[in-house]
């Protein structure tokens, strides 16, 4: 943890440095937001959605052309939405995923679904390095495309009942119920990706040292398996379609 607080620490000096010496180099943030989800996997098929923030940096090599690395703090995941139904006469569980008590059902009474949902989040630390082409002279059109290194951070599941008891009136409700599980063993510590995207950069002054970057359309293709082998219930590939704002200056 302290050799990589001093790597950041280098690299944020020699960029302030950098970004002193003209408008080949500026470094803004950046807020946006994921809709993440694996490929092929049998049980988290589903899509889940949050939000992102990161450092960007735009180093410009031509009038065309620019390298932008970036950090980026950003949840990866996916998400099982599915229902079990309740035979009369037989037991069931009220709150499936916190409690293994079974309940009996009374013979006549009305059969009845649970919706449960499952959702598997995990947050990395990313860091692409993106080669941007870029079109037009003052507002700029460009593309981005280039590998990704994806940290694991924090692994957890979040997860809710949606259920209404009909054995127990007084008890119809919708429950949430909210669990983490930080289990690191399931998950590969380091994955990769390519990242494609496309947006449109505006000026702020005329000297075009700060720039407004809005990227609509991004997309980060898993190329190693996300969850370890040994618990993989099929292809762990994730696929993050993103939304981004930043500012640069």
């Amino acid at each position: 943890m302290k050799r990589s607080t001093l790597v950041l620490a280098v690299f944020f000096a020699t960029a302030h440095v950098y970004a002193q010496q003209g408008k080949n180099f500026n470094m803004g943030i950046k807020l946006g937001y994921n809709y993440t989800g694996f490929s092929g996997h049998t049980k988290y098929d589903k899509n889940n959605h949050r939000p992102l923030f990161g450092i960007l940096f735009n180093i410009k090599l031509k009038d065309w052309v620019a390298l932008a690395p970036e950090i980026n703090l950003t949840p990866k995941g996916g998400a099982y939405r599915g229902e079990y139904g309740v035979t009369p006469g037989g037991e069931y569980n009220p709150r499936p995923f916190s409690d293994d008590k079974m309940v009996p059902v009374p013979a006549g009474a009305k059969a009845q679904k649970f919706t449960l949902a499952d959702r598997l989040e995990l947050g990395y630390v990313q860091i692409p390095v993106l080669a941007r082409f870029m079109f037009l002279q003052n507002v700029k059109i460009y593309i981005n495309t280039g590998p990704a290194v994806n940290i694991l951070a924090i692994p957890y599941r979040w997860y809710d009942e949606i259920y209404s008891d009909p054995y127990n009136p007084s008890d119809m409700k919708r429950a949430v119920e909210r669990g983490v599980v930080d289990d690191r063993a399931k998950y590969q510590a380091v994955e990769f990706s390519w990242i494609f995207g496309a947006g449109i950069a505006v000026p702020m002054d005329k000297d075009k040292k700060s720039w407004f970057y809005f990227e609509p359309a991004r997309y980060d293709l898993g190329i190693t398996q996300t969850i370890a082998p040994a618990f993989n219930n099929g292809n762990s590939q994730t696929g993050t379609y993103q939304f981004q704002l930043g500012f640069g200056f």
